[in-house]
């Protein structure tokens, strides 16, 4: 049996299975009407139309076919078509209107006139006597064609390293430093004060017996250095070693001295 017979005899089998025919078919129905959903419906609908429809008027753009003309009765009339703005304006008053100038004197009335019998002459020479001499500016010549500069931003004069301020701090500088102390003794004011605690017998054998486990384990690695050091890193590592070395016995001698005494520490 070939593939196309199984597909055949497949679709026949089908329509035996499932029988057009049904008794409940008989019975009358209603056609169906798809359910619409709502139609988005924007709450300035109104306003909008309005606002459109108060901007537009009629042959705004290209005018009438026919201009329709007016009546000679209905000429045109002054300030008509002025456009009215809506800023209101304030008509133009004179601050003091009561106010008036003085009148123009006449041609025989002639105003009085202070005349000083200055001799200005005398006093220019005297100025000129009592004046100090003018100081010429300082200037360097560095050519034998006369080129010269000013002597004073040539760099030669000593103008800065004498001023008074010189090799002192600068006092923005001071006041910074002022600030930063200030705020640093603020801070430790603020931080809770923390109290010393008594070292109790079993903290304390338990430190010497951690440190004693520490000097163990690196005097043995300490020990299995070579004897010949002939590298910087071996060298390196032996220096750090003696130091770590130095440092615990330190710690070891200081716990066993002091059994008797009592030892403080500070709380974490």
């Amino acid at each position: 049996m070939t593939e196309y017979q199984r597909i055949v005899i497949g679709k026949k089998f089908k329509e035996v299975e499932s029988p057009s025919e049904n008794i409940y078919n008989l019975i009358s129905r209603s056609p169906e009407v798809p359910k619409q959903s709502s139609r988005y419906q924007s709450k300035h609908n109104n306003k909008t139309k309005k606002f459109y429809e108060s901007q537009k008027e009629p042959h705004k753009t290209m005018g009438y076919a026919k201009t329709p003309l007016k009546s000679p009765k209905e000429f045109l009339k002054k300030h008509t078509r002025e456009t009215k703005s809506n800023h209101e304006t304030t008509p133009f008053a004179c601050l003091d209107k009561n106010h008036k100038k003085p009148p123009v004197p006449k041609r025989d009335e002639t105003p009085p006139i202070f005349h000083e019998n200055k001799n200005f002459v005398a006093m220019n020479k005297l100025n000129a006597l009592r004046k100090p001499p003018r100081k010429p500016a300082r200037k360097l010549v560095d050519t034998r064609k006369g080129d010269s500069f000013f002597l004073e931003f040539s760099g030669w004069v000593p103008k800065f390293s004498m001023k008074k301020e010189f090799g002192s701090t600068p006092k923005y500088l001071v006041q910074r430093c002022k600030d930063i102390d200030y705020s640093n003794e603020m801070h430790k004011k603020s931080l809770p004060e923390k109290k010393f605690r008594k070292l109790s017998e079993e903290e304390r054998n338990n430190l010497l017996d951690g440190l004693r486990e520490n000097w163990e384990e690196l005097n043995s690695k300490y020990m299995s250095l070579p004897l010949v050091i002939d590298t910087k890193s071996i060298m390196g590592r032996k220096q750090q070693m003696e130091k770590q070395l130095d440092l615990l016995e330190h710690d070891i001698y200081f716990l066993e001295k002091n059994e008797e005494n009592d030892i403080y520490i500070l709380p974490e």
